[in-house]
């Protein structure tokens, strides 16, 4: 029985398709492993979303357009994205103490930093 390369390399590309494509189909999952993360991270938070909030807007009045939920260095933090008057300010408000530990506009420079953040 003679073996020629043609089927030989027809399998072989047809095993790096289906193994790319089962790759592909695992980087799908973060999106939902990251919801699942964040909810997590909210849960284990001393402050509420809203409570947080209530902070950020207190820095930046204005429309909360996008919030994420972080942990940095052992602690939750909440990032909330408000648009106000003058553009776009993100401010970081630590889960478990209500402090703000950082604030940013939108043209990249930063207004405040806590100490413990620049350390």
């Amino acid at each position: 029985m003679k073996i020629t390369k043609k089927p030989l390399m027809a399998g072989g590309v047809a095993a790096v398709v289906a193994g790319g494509a089962f790759f592909y189909l695992g980087t799908e999952l973060p999106g939902s492993a990251q919801a699942a993360s964040q909810s997590q991270l909210i849960e284990q938070a001393q402050l509420t979303e809203a409570e947080a909030q209530e902070i950020a807007l207190g820095e930046a009045a204005g429309d909360v357009t996008e919030v994420e939920v972080e942990e940095e260095g052992g602690a939750v933090i909440f990032e909330f994205e408000i648009k106000t008057d003058t553009g776009v300010t993100e401010v970081e408000v630590n889960g478990d103490t209500g402090e703000i530990v950082g604030t940013e506009n939108e043209d990249g420079e930063d207004d405040e930093e806590s100490e413990a953040t620049k350390e």
